[in-house]
């Protein structure tokens, strides 16, 4: 009876798609223990401020040591690896934004605001997440058709 219950849950469970259907199948990351998730938070409510792994370590309630491995086993990537694309994605939107007029400033300012001081470097990481470098960001316009775009045709 306990083999036919079992069999019964898991078919179940294959047939309905559920919020952990893709972690179940391999196909997205498993649910973060909450040490990681802690670290993750913190860098996103804390992005625009000077961080340490030591800082992130603290706000996890972790060693240093212990945070840098579960970045590794679950996020597959090191905790300063996950706060640059944190703030990365923080300065696409504000380039976004003010390339669609509903923000002011340049690329050095929004650089500069999300902890980037070296702005070489800022434009190698962004061109490789984004594959294009943040002034092509930034000189975007409504109603300009952009690369890859496919053209709307009306008729």
């Amino acid at each position: 009876m306990g083999h036919f219950e079992q069999l019964l849950v898991n078919g179940l469970l294959d047939a309905q798609p559920h919020v952990l259907s893709d972690t179940v199948a391999g196909r997205g990351p498993a649910v973060l223990p909450s040490a990681v998730r802690r670290a993750a938070d913190f860098c996103a409510e804390h992005a625009h401020e000077p961080i340490s792994v030591a800082d992130m370590a603290v706000a996890a309630r972790v060693s240093v040591r212990s945070l840098r491995e579960g970045f590794r086993v679950h996020l597959a990537t090191t905790p300063l690896a996950y706060l640059r694309r944190v703030r990365l994605d923080l300065a696409r939107r504000d380039l976004l934004a003010i390339a669609d007029g509903h923000g002011f400033g340049t690329v050095t300012e929004v650089a500069l605001r999300w902890g980037f001081a070296h702005l070489g470097r800022f434009t190698g990481h962004y061109r490789r997440v984004y594959g294009e470098t943040p002034s092509q960001t930034l000189r975007r316009s409504p109603g300009y058709p952009q690369k890859g775009a496919v053209p709307v045709v009306s008729g």
